[in-house]
């Protein structure tokens, strides 16, 4: 196999490789963020692993792959700066954790140490004084490198093994691909691969920070969602949706202007604030409409109103010149299994309507799982915001203005691969929307926050009244127990109060 049709048929299985195993300088990263594979980057050995680099990409690494990544030398002052982010279950498990006896000392409370540490001597074994974490490695790893046959017949062994080519073979970055970049650069392949006069992303809210899993939101009563609608396009909603915390959440109440919204089902749609109603309506939208909801956060009072964006669903490809458009067919008879790709010729799909007759005279042959998806979407349109199946999918001056306004309230995710292409004039005209003076409210948003009270056990000070989430002892102590101190109200409260009891004999 050529190393251009390697690259030209399989950037995923290359993507997987540089971001494994290439060490990217800060100007590549810089570049091409938004096309890189950001969990596989945090497993890689090579990058210079400065502390400004994971300052500047904090929110896009995996911070448990990078507390076990054997090229950070995680020394006290780096895991003060990123306290929050890492977990000591990941950093004892990480074998070059530069252990001394003071550091053990220092992180006693909380540290762990694997028993294959490079650094871990008797002397420190016993200043441990507890059990060594066993050796991670599992009993039958998969395979580190391929075989010679492998290697020789890339195309048989990729198109036979799609399950093992989903794993990195440092042997295969080796020999085949690093040999074929220093022939050219890394740069030129990656600028021949991406167009960047026409740039769009996926939006979509913030699923992880900080403090973990952002709170997710849903339909309190009938979800009007998960009902399957012909062509799922809009429709008239009669009663007012009512939206309140679901199940799962990380960390402390908050809202953010696109909080997360999973109840949508068959159609493509987001929650959104009315500030970022305001941003998206100075651009032009796909068929859609703005739903009011009633939002209801727990701990959470805010003046903001809420809407659910409903964009008709596939917009972009019911505009298409289908006699332009080259599909590719993907089939499989299972769920769990891997799709069989196929080529179409151009106009061989007629228009809209028979992607769907082709997914149906197909399920009547056996094959369950089948989709048509373009090698390129060319589209006439001069729209900003358009959906692609169920995702919403916006330019980058609507991403900018987003970012601008309210910066940190919403993801996106680059979506440079489908080869969206509208009349470059029709793309530039809204260069300058972005400078337009937006009308942001302010959120009001009033938190009901959790607090710790307590005697300071640690610095014998006295009674301690303290955010949850800055709490030096809450951090120090991973079980507590819930009691009833005293029912002596008038006691708990000059205790809490520091107030003097006087005692009479």
């Amino acid at each position: 196999m050529t190393f251009n049709k390697f690259i030209n048929n399989h950037w995923d299985i290359f993507l997987l490789h540089i971001c494994k195993f290439h060490p990217l300088d800060k100007n590549f990263l810089k570049r091409y963020a938004y096309e890189l594979d950001w969990k596989t980057l945090s497993k890689n050995r090579n990058l210079d692993w400065t502390e400004e680099l994971m300052e500047t990409y904090e929110d896009r690494f995996l911070w448990h792959e990078l507390a076990w990544n054997e090229s950070i030398i995680w020394h006290t002052p780096l895991i003060k700066r990123f306290k929050k982010r890492l977990d000591w279950y990941y950093l004892g498990r990480n074998t070059n954790l530069p252990i001394t006896a003071e550091f053990i000392a220092e992180h006693k409370k909380k540290i762990f140490i694997i028993e294959t540490n490079i650094h871990l001597t008797n002397e420190l074994k016993q200043l441990y004084g507890k059990d060594l974490l066993p050796d991670t490695k599992p009993k039958t790893p998969p395979p580190s490198a391929l075989t010679k046959a492998q290697l020789k017949d890339l195309e048989k062994t990729i198109l036979s093994e799609e399950r093992l080519m989903k794993n990195s073979f440092e042997n295969l970055y080796t020999e085949f691909i690093l040999p074929n970049i220093n022939q050219t650069s890394l740069e030129a392949i990656f600028e021949s691969k991406f167009d960047y006069s026409q740039r769009y992303f996926r939006l979509k809210p913030i699923q992880n920070d900080l403090r973990g899993l952002t709170p997710g939101f849903k339909i309190d009563g009938k979800n009007v969602f998960n009902q399957y609608r012909e062509s799922r396009g809009l429709f008239e909603i009669k009663e007012e949706l009512h939206l309140i915390n679901g199940s799962l959440q990380e960390g402390p109440p908050r809202l953010y202007e696109v909080p997360r919204f999973n109840d949508m089902t068959y159609y493509a749609g987001l929650l959104v604030s009315e500030n970022v109603k305001t941003i998206l309506e100075k651009f032009k939208i796909s068929n859609h409409k703005f739903i009011p909801v009633k939002i209801t956060p727990k701990k959470i009072k805010t003046d903001l109103r809420f809407f659910i964006l409903q964009v008709e669903h596939d917009s972009l490809l019911k505009q298409a010149d289908f006699s332009e458009l080259a599909f590719q067919k993907l089939t499989k008879k299972k769920w769990l299994g891997d799709y069989e790709s196929s080529q179409l010729k151009k106009g061989e799909i007629k228009n809209y309507e028979s992607i769907d007759e082709s997914i149906k005279e197909l399920k009547s042959k056996g094959i369950t799982y089948s989709k048509f998806v373009p090698k390129a979407y060319l589209v006439d349109t001069d729209e900003d915001i358009f959906t692609i199946d169920q995702d919403i999918i916006v330019n980058e001056f609507v991403k900018k203005a987003i970012e601008d306004n309210l910066p940190n309230q919403a993801l996106f995710e680059s979506v440079q691969l489908l080869n969206i292409r509208v009349p470059q004039e029709n793309y530039d005209s809204n260069e300058y929307v972005v400078r337009d003076e937006m009308s942001i409210q302010d959120s009001g948003i009033e938190i009901s926050e959790e607090f710790l009270i307590h005697s300071n056990y640690i610095n014998a000070v006295g009674v301690q009244i303290e955010k949850v989430e800055e709490s030096e002892v809450f951090n120090a102590f991973n079980k507590f127990y819930i009691t009833e101190l005293s029912t002596n109200e008038t006691l708990l409260d000059f205790w809490i109060n520091k107030k003097a009891i006087e005692i009479v004999k």
